[in-house]
This record gives structure tokens, sequence and C-alpha cells, in this order.
């Protein structure tokens, strides 16, 4: 199977399994109860939380306070505008903060660990170890000119030392920003 090109289908397919069966049956599924809200189907959207949380009764307090909190988020939240106007995110230093914190826990979450392995490390190890091992060969040539009998460096902790530096400078500045994100 390492031979056919089974050996990357096969882990597709297994993948879209689980995907294939939530695209046929969630047409069964209910609409939520706030989109439903939203839409003004209030019925609708009594009935299921009935059904889900209220055992069945629509007059039971589970239901109407969820119904109350919909509602009163509604009326805090609702825009006329169906479009989300952008200037949200820039508007106040707080909010530029706030934008400038995601973009950096998105790159830093993105550029932490194994992406940043897989993407440079092949080529880098490559390159180092050829470069050592011309480094080596240069000291080795020099050290019979000169007589010296001295051996020669291991260069085999290069790339872990290179890979130790990555992760570090990768890892570290998410953590301490996440705690002052934690803090706002």
């Amino acid at each position: 199977m390492a031979e056919s090109s089974w050996a990357w289908r096969l882990p597709t397919v297994v993948q879209c399994i689980l995907p294939s069966i939530v695209m046929a049956l969630i047409m069964f599924f209910p609409e939520t109860p706030r989109w439903l809200l939203s839409k003004d189907r209030r019925e609708e959207a009594i009935a299921i939380m009935a059904k889900y949380h209220g055992e069945g009764d629509p007059s039971s307090p589970i239901v109407q306070l969820q119904l109350h909190e919909i509602t009163e988020d509604f009326s805090v939240t609702r825009n006329d505008n169906p479009w989300w106007e952008f200037r949200e995110l820039f508007n106040s230093r707080g909010a530029r903060y706030r934008l400038a914190m995601v973009i950096c826990m998105a790159f830093f979450g993105q550029w932490s660990g194994n992406n940043v392995v897989s993407y440079f490390m092949p080529g880098m190890s490559i390159l180092l170890l050829n470069v050592e091992h011309k480094r080596s060969d240069t000291f080795q040539q020099w050290s019979k000119t000169q007589e010296l009998r001295t051996p020669t460096s291991n260069c085999s902790s290069t790339p872990s030392t290179l890979f130790s530096v990555c992760w570090l400078l990768s890892t570290v500045p998410p953590y301490s920003t996440s705690s002052v994100v934690a803090r706002c």
C-alpha cells in the first residue's frame, strides 16, 4: 500500500466519512431558537425550547428564561444595518488593541511548533549540515597543514540547537501576550 496512491487517499476518505454523515443528516436538525426568533417565528422557537429544555412544557421557567434572555439580547444588539461595520474594529484604542492581540495570537498560533519546523527545518538542516561539513573539512585540512591533531567538533547538535531557538522564539510571545489579554 505504501507504493500505491491509496497511501494518501485512504486517510482522506476516512476523514470524509463523518462530515458526509453530518451533511446528510443536517436537513433533519431543527433550527436554533435564536435564529427562529430573529426571523419572527416565535411559536416555533418556543416549541423547540420546550421540547429540548422544558420537557414539553412551553410555560416552563427555563424556557421562559431563555426566551426572555434571547429577546433582551436582541433588543440590545439588534442593528438595522444588515452589514457589519468594520469601523468598530478601529474606533477606539481598546478595539485596536484587541484587534492587534487577535492578529498576533493567530500569527503566533500558526507559526509555533510544528508549522515552523515542517516548513523551514528540512531546508535549514540540509544547509546547516552542508556548511558544517565544509567547515569540518576545511578545519581538517588546516589542522593537517599545521600538524595539529585535535578532533573536530560534532556537528549534530547544530540542528537541535536551531530547533530549540526557533521553538523558544515562536512560543514565548504567545504565552506572554495571553496573560496580558486575559487581564483586559
